[in-house]
């Protein structure tokens, strides 16, 4: 079951028009939950124990370049 924080998440990265490929890794130090995602010349990769981090981590990374869906909206509404 996903959290509220990777559901928003997986919502509002691709409305923002980024590509997601989201997946775990089993190694010796346990399961790694990774999300990375590509917009044009743009790429973002969380990377952490849990896929609440990975995609916390991702939405930082997509809100840092300007490009995270909603806030984006906002952000374009107040310059008119």
């Amino acid at each position: 079951m996903q959290s509220s924080m990777q559901d928003e998440a997986y919502d509002r990265l691709p409305s923002a028009g980024w590509s997601l490929g989201v997946y775990s890794v089993a190694g010796s130090r346990g399961v790694t939950c990774i999300v990375e995602g590509v917009n044009g010349e743009n790429m973002i990769r969380g990377e952490g124990a849990t896929s609440d981090a990975v995609f916390q981590s991702a939405c930082d990374q997509a809100r840092a370049v300007g490009l995270l869906g909603r806030q984006q909206e906002r952000q374009g509404t107040r310059r008119r």
